[in-house]
């Protein structure tokens, strides 16, 4: 309705100028390469009790005039300069009894590559899909990060859900199941360089197409952290499959291991590919989500 974007004020005014949150940098300031806080308690409750849906934060300035600012955006890199989104719980204090409020988190924005045998030092950063299985021209798994440090040693959350939207192949049947595993890599990756055969730059997996532990500790071990079947005479539904990956990300959020993301690929890998959006998809109700609740 109005060009540079709608927005309700926090009296649900649109186009009001009474924001939910604010701070000021004064012009005379230099950046200093740090973050800068903003409290958006009120309209995370808001969106949290159901009261409006999730629309996110639309973000500007006062006056817009002589005083362009830039901050960085998720796309950086550098995982300790991205945005980041920080939820805290009231705790009790003295005799007083508080009851935790339920949490319903949802993380998006992960970090995905595909690792495809074929081309197997080509690095496919950008696809707007990730895909799993296998078909005539080889074998197809991905790594997904999701940024939990915001999360590190919390107790607030009893579930993580990893949801990935199906759409390929279109209309049509494989010959076998895809049963979709989530292990835990092995090592650290970069999404800058990492391929089927490769997880940094001059550094090769110990094993091509990828290095993982299974949910017992096991180096290329085969009991998954999560699983789900998707039958061959199943055809794409345009829908969100979801696994629960909840003793993974404890596993992360408690400190036990670093967080090195989900290792993903189906079971068997033979007439059985699929294909779910990635982050680089257009739409962001198809991207792939990490649902965290309490």
């Amino acid at each position: 309705m109005n060009a540079g974007g709608d927005w309700y004020d926090k009296n649900g005014a649109l186009q009001g100028n009474t924001p939910y949150a604010t701070i000021t940098i004064k012009g005379s300031s230099i950046p200093d390469n740090k973050y800068y806080k903003l409290d958006v308690t009120d309209l995370v409750k808001e969106y949290a009790s159901g009261k409006y849906a999730n629309t996110g934060f639309l973000i500007k300035a006062r006056n817009e005039n002589n005083n362009y600012i830039a901050f960085y955006s998720n796309e950086c890199g550098n995982d300790s300069k991205i945005p980041k989104f920080n939820v805290t719980n009231k705790r009790s204090s003295g005799n007083e009894s508080v009851t935790p409020e339920p949490y319903n988190v949802t993380l998006t924005g992960a970090v995905d590559n595909r690792l495809r045998q074929a081309s197997s030092d080509t690095v496919y950063q950008s696809s707007t899909f990730v895909d799993v299985g296998g078909m005539n021209s080889g074998k197809y798994r991905d790594v997904m990060w999701f940024n939990l440090s915001e999360y590190t040693n919390s107790t607030e959350f009893s579930n993580a859900t990893l949801s990935l939207y199906w759409y390929y192949p279109t209309g049509s049947s494989r010959p076998n199941d895809t049963v979709i595993e989530v292990y835990r890599p092995a090592s650290s990756w970069n999404s800058n360089y990492v391929s089927w055969n490769n997880r940094n730059k001059g550094v090769a997996w110990k094993n091509a197409g990828g290095d993982w532990y299974d949910k017992n500790g096991v180096l290329q071990g085969s009991t998954p952290y999560a699983t789900v079947t998707i039958k061959g005479s199943t055809l794409p539904d345009n829908k969100y499959y979801e696994l629960n990956v909840t003793g993974l990300v404890k596993e992360y959020m408690s400190g036990k291991y670093a967080n090195t993301g989900f290792f993903i690929k189906a079971r068997t890998e033979n007439n059985n590919y699929i294909a779910f959006y990635s982050t680089e998809i257009g739409n962001e109700s198809q991207r792939p989500k990490l649902n965290l609740t309490s």
